[in-house]
């Protein structure tokens, strides 16, 4: 079920999410609304707590658009760190440059690690810093924080205009 996604500076998005282990019922649940939420708002990931649950899982749309579900990631950065582009779903309208590694292997539960290189290792920083309650934004100056949430409520202002 498609869930309304949490907006920066919301502070629930400060929030550490809480390691699931072994996946329940209601987390496999979570993990559903977070694969038809991201494909909804056409972004290439997601994290629990953007929909407001501090739980430690993240959805990725990797290669093909196939989702990728991970319980309680961990993630080894390789390579030298370059900046990227990136928005985020919780800061509509939005792109800022970020430093990021091009590769990264990630554990979690249930899997064997594996490794991810571009788009999908960019995405998977990105949601684990939401996971520790943090935001791309942070990296920036206040004024630069400041200015992009004026761009992002603008944004929003137009998108719902009738």
């Amino acid at each position: 079920m498609v869930q309304e996604i949490l907006l920066w500076p919301s502070p629930v998005l400060q929030t550490v999410s809480v390691a699931v282990g072994s996946p329940t019922a209601a987390d496999r649940a979570v993990a559903q609304d977070l694969i038809d939420t991201c494909v909804h708002a056409g972004g290439a990931g997601l994290s629990a707590i953007q929909v407001g649950i501090p739980k430690r899982i993240v959805c990725l749309r990797g290669r093909l658009h196939r989702p990728i579900i991970l319980y309680d990631p961990v993630v080894s950065p390789y390579g030298i760190p370059r900046f990227v582009d990136e928005g985020c779903l919780s800061v509509p309208g939005v792109s800022e440059s970020v430093l990021r590694y091009p590769e990264v292997a990630v554990a979690s539960w249930g899997r064997y690690t594996q490794r991810f290189s571009g788009l999908e290792a960019q995405v998977l920083q990105h949601e684990l810093e939401h996971l520790d309650g943090h935001i791309f934004l942070e990296s920036l100056p206040a004024p630069a924080q400041e200015q992009a949430l004026r761009r992002s409520r603008l944004y929003q202002e137009r998108r719902h205009r009738p």
